[in-house]
């Protein structure tokens, strides 16, 4: 209970952490998803660290369009990827104050100038 609180008072106070205390999780665990005809996939890196790559090949069809990805309830993160009509050249990003759990059973959501290109099904872990 008082954990859950602890975590509770951390996202509301907007820090981007696993909670109180992160989960654990090995080095090399995945979890991924499949929309927008590509894939997301995020790997444990580090001990708190996670880093996201994927490509995208439908979908997009602005090359100039401001593109942020949605991980669950994680802050936005900047696409930051060219945009190849109708899809992106490959992508990464890593997060840090995070473990895979953060990432694992989560839906991604793709946001470009205010209009949501797409929404992924949750997450799911690689081998589990």
């Amino acid at each position: 209970m008082v954990a859950s609180t602890l975590a509770t008072v951390v996202a509301v106070a907007g820090m981007t952490l696993g909670g109180a205390a992160a989960a654990h999780a090995d080095v090399g665990d995945i979890t991924y998803t499949d929309f927008l005809d590509g894939r997301i996939t995020f790997t444990q890196t580090e001990d708190t660290k996670v880093q996201m790559v994927g490509q995208f090949n439908d979908g997009l069809n602005d090359p100039n369009a401001l593109c942020l990805i949605y991980p669950g309830d994680l802050a936005p993160v900047p696409m930051n990827a060219v945009i190849n009509p109708p899809g992106t050249a490959p992508f990464e990003h890593d997060f840090t104050g995070v473990t895979i759990k953060d990432f694992t059973g989560i839906s991604v959501r793709v946001i470009c100038d205010s209009e949501l290109i797409g929404e992924s099904d949750p997450t799911a872990p690689v081998g589990g």
